[in-house]
């Protein structure tokens, strides 16, 4: 079904006056248990495990999945470093097909009775014979000193401790004959395990120095494999203060890392461990000083996702406009460019204890190019901010980028207290097409929706309906816009843009208009430039909403509202992911009779006289007018109280079953119900078995 036949549908059923229908004929109507559903697909709900997360042996303290920082818990200091973050490249061998092996999650000591334990956990490990580490301990003088095995870099120690496989060497400055350590690897939880022998170096009661560093390893050579340019390594521990990328895109999390390891020089990636404190099993997250968990500000967190295709990455994807090899139709099947278990996220905590009502919470989706690292705008709003990766630089939240989103709010959900009536969505270009896709989707998750520059198809240069979208006719927006009846939308666009097109945008404006929704809609004299959303909206891109900014900033989520609309996407219904979209507000069950075609939508429109409550009028338009931008938005009128009553009048075209929660609709299980349909249809209340 074409767009512009979809959207005369919709009009055509919504605008239908309902009318009672035999029961013989169309409708069904069945009676069941009441059905308790959250608002927001199963996945938001679900947490992940992940082996490379696991304890055994000596080891108990519980990860910090803060990256970039250190703690000491349960007589052991933990280092969390960042995901995806190596600096070089991998050689065309099946060995490195993850193309991530030397990405280093974790670093562990524990004292023992016989020598300091160290235990490293890798985010891929396909041979590690492949893949050597080097750890240096110690440091009688600040003066870097040679790392071994052609590793082409500098560093102080005392000892340097290489291990590549089931085997390594320990090297003490100034002993010319290696020692051998004990080395243990778990190819099941990535986790390689060595013991440096006290009689080698003796940490008891010491402060000690401590680098590390993640190589590729040449087995034939017995060395390191040297990279273009600088050291061998591609991954060094022990940042405490790496910044987001400057510009944009942004980069990895490795801006530090890069040029320490191009210039060969490890020095400043240390830590000092205090083994006095480990002896003790002092707990202390260090929180307040340098390479401590922080509590505020912008932290790098991670996660375990439920799903994970395969070690490493996938191919990267990109707008087709920036030589993408593969413009994938959505919903696509591809393996997304971070394939692996452990995903990473951005988080921007306000300073000082939570609100009574926990935080107001906003989603901030990334655009195409950049990634989970926001950046150092200011947090201007006191909410949590989080900044989900959507599993590679441009996959559009579909399929495990939209997974990714939930399962990284899921996780601050988890952690904080979250106030669920204050919560916002984001994005800027790509990210303020998630922002209308997620929104429309998922409407009673949110307050306010405001894409920046947002495109309104999957991938680029669509300039609306008649012209074909790159990514498949599901992959369309406008079609979605009727289920935003209780979110208004707050978008920004370039006047001049041709990545996300401004005719498309503009078409979705008519169609706001033509719902009679709210909106807010303003138009920078820009074409589309990064970092996205500097004309309006909730803010650029990395910043939470700004009240002074926004009208529509305060509006709660709706939660039981007295009309219902909503576009049922089936492509969308991506349940193997746990992306169900068969439910809003009190209906769920939602089921579609046709389910074939390129974009297969059912819409729903249901008015309950239970709750008392007329239409609300669309207010007369405003207009305001800035240095090179215009805004122009629609808000309503309170809805008027009118007499109740236990009816339900329901418009369906292309739905074969519904499923009504009578409490929240606020009509009894005798309810007299008014049905216009286009074919049988089963209603089932909810609450009356």
């Amino acid at each position: 079904m074409t767009n512009g036949r979809m959207r005369g549908l919709v009009t055509t059923i919504l605008g239908l006056v309902a009318v009672a229908l035999s029961a013989q004929g169309n409708v069904t109507v069945n009676k069941g248990p009441k059905v308790d559903v959250r608002p927001g697909p199963d996945v938001l709900y679900t947490q992940g495990t992940s082996p490379l997360l696991e304890n055994v042996g000596i080891w108990q303290a519980v990860p910090l999945m803060v990256s970039g920082a250190s703690a000491y818990r349960a007589g052991e200091f933990l280092y969390q470093d960042y995901l995806y973050d190596e600096s070089g490249a991998y050689p065309d061998d099946p060995g490195y097909s993850a193309r991530n092996n030397a990405d280093l999650v974790e670093l562990r000591l524990k004292p023992t009775e016989s020598g300091t334990a160290v235990r490293l956990t890798l985010n891929s490990m396909q041979d590690f014979a492949q893949i050597g580490v080097t750890i240096a301990l110690g440091g009688v003088t600040t003066q870097p000193v040679t790392v071994p095995h052609g590793a082409g870099a500098r560093m102080p120690a005392d000892v340097f401790v290489t291990v590549h496989g089931s085997s390594g060497d320990i090297i003490k400055q100034g002993v010319t004959q290696p020692q051998v350590p004990k080395v243990s690897v778990d190819a099941k939880r990535r986790q390689v395990e060595v013991l440096v022998p006290h009689a080698v170096f003796d940490s008891r009661g010491k402060a000690v120095r401590i680098g590390a560093a993640v190589g590729l390893w040449d087995p034939a050579a017995d060395a390191y494999r040297p990279q273009s340019a600088g050291a061998a390594f591609l991954n060094v521990a022990f940042r405490y203060a790496e910044p987001p990328g400057p510009g944009y895109p942004i980069a990895w999390g490795n801006v530090q890392q890069t040029a320490a390891l191009k210039s060969g020089d490890l020095s400043p990636f240390f830590a000092t461990v205090d083994f006095k404190k480990l002896a003790a099993k002092a707990g202390d997250d260090m929180s307040g000083q340098v390479g401590g968990v922080p509590v505020s500000g912008t932290l790098t967190r991670m996660y375990a996702s439920r799903f994970e295709q395969q070690q490493g990455r996938g191919a990267p994807a990109r707008a087709s406009g920036g030589g993408n090899p593969r413009v994938c139709r959505q919903p696509c099947d591809a393996v997304v460019e971070l394939s692996g278990q452990l995903q990473p996220y951005s988080l921007s905590v306000p300073p000082g204890p939570s609100p009574a009502g926990g935080y107001a919470l906003v989603y901030s989706l990334h655009g195409c190019g950049a990634n989970y690292r926001p950046g150092a705008a200011p947090n201007r709003f006191d909410a949590l901010v989080v900044y989900p990766e959507g599993r590679g630089a441009c996959h559009w939240y579909w399929g495990l980028s939209a997974v990714a989103v939930f399962e990284a709010v899921g996780d601050v959900m988890r952690r904080y207290p979250v106030n669920h009536d204050q919560v916002f969505i984001t994005g800027g270009s790509m990210g303020g097409y998630g922002t209308y896709r997620l929104s429309a989707l998922w409407p009673d998750l949110f307050a306010v929706a405001a894409p920046s520059i947002g495109c309104t198809a999957a991938e680029t240069g669509w300039t609306g309906p008649g012209a074909p979208p790159q990514s498949g006719d599901a992959a369309v927006i406008h079609n979605l816009a009727p289920s935003w009846r209780h979110i208004p939308i707050s978008s920004s666009i370039g006047v001049y843009d041709t990545t996300c097109h401004t005719l498309s945008s503009r078409m979705l404006l008519s169609e706001l208009e033509r719902l009679g929704y709210r909106y807010e809609w303003r138009e920078s004299l820009k074409a589309h430039a990064g970092p996205p959303g500097a004309s309006g909206g909730f803010g650029a891109q990395g910043t939470a909403p700004d009240a002074s900014a926004n009208p529509f900033i305060g509006r709660e989520v709706t939660r039981n509202p007295a009309r219902v609309t909503y576009i049922y996407s089936v492509k969308s219904d991506q349940r193997a992911f746990g992306l169900n979209t068969d439910h809003v507000y009190w209906l769920s069950g939602i089921t579609a009779r046709t389910t074939t075609g390129p974009a297969p939508l059912g819409v729903i429109d249901v008015l309950s006289h239970g709750f008392g409550k007329g239409e609300p009028e669309v207010k007369p338009m405003e207009r305001a007018f800035g240095l090179g931008y215009t805004v122009q938005r629609r808000d309503w009128t309170a809805a008027p109280d009118q007499p109740g009553a236990d009816v339900l009048d329901l418009v369906a075209t292309n739905i074969s079953a519904v499923t009504v929660d009578v409490a929240r609709a606020r009509v009894s299980c005798n309810v007299a119900l008014n049905v216009a349909s286009d074919g049988p249809i089963t209603v089932t209340l909810a609450g009356c078995k």
